[in-house]
């Protein structure tokens, strides 16, 4: 009686024993699959966000506005890089799936797009625009990246500004009149706001940072983007200035065998000397004084090179 007992219960045990070793291989399996397809789904959607803001770099418009909906709650990740001719860019997204961020080690690398958005960028819905930035020929789009989830109230902003903004469309734009918990944008020195412009010294305070700005461009980009990024981003457009400049130095050649001269010869060495000595945002003062006289005698020429 007592064998035939123990029989069964070794029985029992080892059958117990097969099913849990088969339960944990299909759960780990389950598991393993769930992260592959959570790396896939994160490759996509960062490939796809790409896809979608490139017209925005490559468009004439100014100021044009797309809008990105994305399938869950998501983070996204910036990274900006300063390494080669024009640096990178990165992204990688997390997804919010059953309460739990999902994070991968996808990253999506890019060149030639410049994005103005906060470190901690957390949303379902974007809204992206763009706009040039010329020093003194004209840079690239720049494009800022906004939380369709949250509200920015722009505080005595400037008639030009505010009504540049209006027609963008963006509808989580507010003017005068903030609502509750909105982000406040003040033209003015104002203790309630997050973010304070002082156009007259050309220079953004965000989170107790200050950073200087030329054109309304790198304004906006200073408004959207926390100070680390706005810096590396800023630096990567002039780096694609450098080689512009190059670019535009060999066509004053080439216009010079047509019998046209540029006197903008001089110059161009000039605007690369500033720009290879740069160092942050408060360097960008000196470097728009000089395009802005490049400018001038470039509309003054015989033959305009841009």
């Amino acid at each position: 009686m007592k064998k035939g007992f123990l029989d069964i219960s070794f029985s029992w045990v080892f059958a117990l024993m097969i099913g849990a070793i088969i339960l944990f291989g299909a759960i780990y399996g389950v598991n393993k699959l769930t992260g592959i397809k959570n790396t896939e789904n994160s490759a996509e959607i960062g490939t796809e966000l790409v896809n979608l803001l490139a017209p925005l770099e490559t468009g004439l418009e100014t100021a044009k506005t797309i809008t990105i909906s994305l399938p869950v709650n998501s983070r996204l990740n910036h990274g900006c890089f300063l390494s080669g001719t024009f640096g990178k860019e990165k992204i990688s997204i997390e997804e919010k799936v059953k309460n739990k961020w999902t994070s991968t080690e996808v990253e999506i690398s890019f060149e030639n797009l410049y994005l103005f958005f906060p470190d901690e960028f957390e949303t379902k819905k974007i809204y992206a625009f763009s706009k040039s930035f010329e020093l003194p020929f004209k840079i690239a789009n720049v494009i800022f990246l906004v939380d369709a989830e949250k509200k920015y109230c722009f505080v005595s902003a400037p008639r030009d500004i505010k009504n540049e903004l209006q027609n963008t469309g963006i509808d989580v734009f507010e003017f005068e009149a903030c609502s509750k918990n909105s982000n406040r944008i003040c033209f003015e020195q104002n203790p309630e706001c997050n973010v304070t412009v002082d156009l007259s010294s050309k220079k953004v305070t965000r989170d107790g940072e200050t950073s200087s700005f030329e054109g309304d461009a790198l304004m906006y980009g200073a408004i959207f983007s926390d100070k680390e990024n706005y810096e590396c981003e800023v630096q990567r457009v002039l780096k694609r200035a450098h080689e512009l400049s190059l670019i535009y130095e060999i066509k004053s050649y080439t216009l010079l065998k047509r019998g046209c001269d540029s006197p903008l010869k001089t110059e161009f060495g000039k605007i690369r000397n500033l720009l290879d000595s740069y160092g942050d945002s408060r360097d960008l003062e000196r470097i728009a004084e000089l395009a802005e006289e490049m400018n001038s005698i470039n509309k003054n020429a015989e033959c305009n090179l841009w």
